[in-house]
């Protein structure tokens, strides 16, 4: 199986549709989303929550690397815990991470769908059961969203925009409905999530897209697609005008969307915030200079 990870979105979306990958467990619960902020920078997969049970292969592959947590002072120091890297046709490489100790699969070389990896654990640096799910391209130096590429899940949910504020070099300013304000330039600062599926649960979650539109034209795009790695080695935002971190992220709850300049009069701001099901909200916030 092949997935062609390109750096367009039609054609990434065209191949996530034709060939998705499974999911690694049948039981989950979303606890974070990829791109999302992590202690001050990019959270690279999938966080997964869930009972102690048997992690699968997203794709058949090659068994390329393991390391099993060994619980003493000469096991390899790792974050990751105990851990499964697979690789796929194309060179996709996926890592399963924080498996249970003493559950990774060691003998097998080549996995198909049906194997088990291990078991979903909470070795590493965990906080409870969980799999970290990782999806890299090497040839294109990317880490990919695994919700673009694994099989859609069902979701109803509207992404949630809580509230957008309006930086200038005086003040942060809360934007309602209708704002007046001085002519000038402003950032446009808002909190926005997704949801969990599963309503028992409250994890406010990375969305996929976050559109601007000023005075109807499309300003800013942002979205969490990928991850590209420059050649100094840090990490960008592909697709989104390789925004960094510190270009993103206003601090841990509220992402920096752009900076416009505010004529004298009428300005109309649209944000529209988009799930990987193509759930939508959006907000019209109407600015008047003066």
């Amino acid at each position: 199986m092949r997935i062609a990870l390109i750096s367009t979105i039609l054609t990434l979306y065209t191949a996530a549709l034709l060939y998705p990958f499974n999911w690694p467990v049948e039981e989950r619960i979303i606890t974070t989303t990829f791109a999302a902020n992590r202690e001050g920078s990019f959270f690279k997969g999938l966080d997964m929550a869930g009972p102690e049970q048997e992690v699968h292969p997203i794709a058949e592959g090659e068994l390329i690397f393991y390391h099993e947590e060994k619980g003493s002072g000469f096991s390899l120091p790792s974050g990751l815990g105990s851990f499964s890297v697979i690789e796929h046709e194309g060179g996709i490489k996926s890592v399963y991470a924080h498996l249970k100790r003493g559950s990774v699969e060691k003998n097998k070389l080549y996995l198909e769908t049906e194997d088990v990896i291990g078991v979903l654990g909470d070795t590493g640096r965990s906080y409870g059961k969980h799999l970290m799910l990782v999806i890299m391209d090497p040839e294109l130096k990317q880490i990919v969203n695994p919700l673009v590429v694994l099989s859609a899940a069902p979701d109803e949910k509207n992404p949630v925009i809580k509230d957008v504020f309006f930086k200038t070099e005086k003040e942060l300013v809360r934007a309602e409905r209708r704002v007046k304000m001085e002519p000038g330039t402003v950032t446009i600062i808002a909190g926005v999530y997704d949801l969990q599926t599963d309503s028992r649960y409250f994890f406010p979650l990375t969305p996929y897209k976050v559109s601007v539109f000023i005075n109807g034209v499309l300003t800013f795009h942002i979205t969490f697609e990928a991850l590209k790695e420059m050649e100094e080695g840090r990490l960008v935002l592909a697709q989104s005008d390789n925004r960094r971190f510190k270009d993103l992220y206003y601090n841990s709850e509220y992402f920096i969307l752009g900076e416009i300049k505010i004529n004298p009069g009428e300005t109309r701001i649209e944000i529209i915030v988009k799930d990987v099901a193509d759930n939508e909200t959006s907000t019209l916030i109407i600015i008047n200079a003066s």
